[in-house]
């Protein structure tokens, strides 16, 4: 030791002399200095390391610069005491890196400081950021590549919260790849990550936020999956279902629409589609009706088309409907004294009689004796003879059984009438109310008769209009 210190002392000297000879720089004066006292006993060493190891750092100690090796070491021997340190990243870099001072051991954040340096060996630790430039390339998750023309625009976020945007053709310059922590051992260059936040193609974002991180490393390409997937469209009729249509209209997430045309069988595939919501409208002849496609995986998108065979068969049920239901169901009748035409349903065909028709009685003759009515004569006279009219038919009941003459075989429409009234009191007091001019039957023909007497009851009380029955006539009303 003391051996080094006398060649040290000596060398200072030796300069010393010659500064002062030649003139030269004061510097030389002060490491005149430095060897005196290294002389006297008060040698130290300084050794710097920089992490991660830099070569060619300047480290300048009292005004004399000192260039680290390849492993980006240094030592300096000099006196204990008091020194001015300055470290600075090298002059001459590689191409494509950059170096920035980031901190010394004892936390201190600038470059140029004050040291105090003990007897002995002193060590010393200056941590720098090294930067570098990155590529982005894009693939499918198949490995196709996607062009980066169609990609407008990625995003990237660091683990220290920064955040980059940028089109792939024009990346960062310099990406920071580390950042300095202390830990137990000393300073650690500890890696910044780097995650993929939005990828936009075709105004969708494609990546998964998160989900794919990278590092920056000397020329590394970044491949970056994007999420394409293919989409088949297919358009069908909306009634019938077969193929029809010759295009599809798409908008896409950022408002621009394009025309796709179908090809064979009305369908076209799509093989790289970004994912995203899509709004898809057939073309063809006819209207093609809106629906949303949300492509997340691969789909197929089946839509309809209202076509003009469709419009037709719509409207070609409408008219069945209006038109044929009541001529298959019923007929258009016209109420008496209204303008407006009402829907009448019959049960079957109706009978015109404009005068009752005599029914004899069994054990009667033809010719002669109480004739009876039927129900079904008294409606047609009901519906179809004014009371003046039908009256004239009816004879005078007295004179008859003066005479003892068979009454006349005329239209009974009192009886009617006199029916369906007690009809509507009474059901049973029908055949007590028939006049005592008309003979009584035999039982078979008694219920006969009461069938007819019950049906032409309830024809006289049914609502609403029923074709066959004068509803305009004021006695029938009744």
């Amino acid at each position: 030791m003391r051996a080094g210190c006398a060649f040290l002392a000596g060398s200072a000297a030796l300069g010393v002399t010659g500064a002062l000879a030649f003139g030269l720089s004061p510097a030389l004066a002060t490491a005149s200095q430095t060897a005196a006292r290294i002389s006297s006993g008060q040698a130290a060493i300084l050794t710097i390391r920089t992490v991660p190891a830099v070569p060619d750092a300047r480290v300048i100690l009292d005004g004399i610069a000192h260039l680290t090796n390849s492993n980006g070491v240094v030592t300096i021997g000099t006196f204990a005491g008091r020194h001015q340190l300055d470290i600075k990243p090298p002059s001459r870099q590689i191409a494509g890196t950059g170096v920035q001072f980031s901190r010394w051991l004892d936390g201190i954040a600038l470059a140029d400081r004050k040291v105090s340096l003990h007897q002995g060996l002193n060590r010393e630790e200056a941590g720098f950021q090294l930067s570098h430039p990155i590529q982005v390339r894009f693939a499918a998750r198949t490995g196709r590549p996607v062009p980066m023309s169609a990609i407008s625009s990625i995003t990237i976020t660091s683990s220290l919260g920064a955040r980059f945007t940028f089109a792939p053709s024009d990346p960062p310059s310099l990406l920071a790849a580390n950042r300095i922590v202390r830990i137990q051992s000393g300073l650690y260059p500890q890696p910044i990550r780097y995650s993929v936040r939005a990828v936009l193609f075709g105004g969708s974002n494609v990546v998964y936020a998160g989900s794919q991180n990278f590092f920056v490393h000397p020329n590394e390409v970044w491949m970056v999956k994007v999420l394409l997937f293919p989409m088949r469209l297919e358009v069908r009729d909306a009634l019938f279902g077969f193929g029809i249509g010759s295009a599809v209209r798409i908008r896409m997430p950022d408002g621009i629409s394009r025309i796709v045309p179908l090809g064979t069988g009305h369908a076209v595939t799509l093989k790289s589609m970004p994912r995203s919501t899509y709004e898809l409208v057939a073309k063809g002849p006819g209207f093609g009706l809106s629906a949303p496609a949300t492509l997340t995986k691969p789909l197929v998108a089946k839509l309809l088309l209202l076509s003009w065979v469709d419009l037709l068969a719509v409207l070609a049920f409408v008219v069945l409907f209006i038109v044929g239901l009541p001529l298959l169901g019923g007929r258009i009748v016209r109420r008496q004294g209204s303008r407006v035409r009402l829907l009448a349903w019959s049960s079957g065909h109706h009978r015109g009689v404009t005068a009752a028709e005599p029914v004899a009685t069994p054990g009667e003759p033809q010719g002669g004796g109480a004739q009876k009515m039927t129900a079904h004569a008294a409606g047609d006279v009901a519906a179809g003879a004014e009371p003046a009219a039908a009256a004239a038919h009816v004879p005078d009941r007295e004179a008859e059984q003066r005479s003892g003459a068979a009454p006349a075989a005329a239209p009974m429409l009192g009886v009617a009438d006199s029916l369906a009234a007690v009809y509507r009191a009474d059901p049973m007091a029908v055949a007590a109310e028939s006049p005592a001019a008309v003979p009584t039957p035999d039982p078979i023909d008694r219920a006969e008769d009461e069938v007819t007497d019950t049906i032409s009851a309830i024809v006289a009380c049914a609502p609403g209009p029923i074709v066959g029955q004068g509803l305009d006539d004021p006695g029938r009303r009744a």
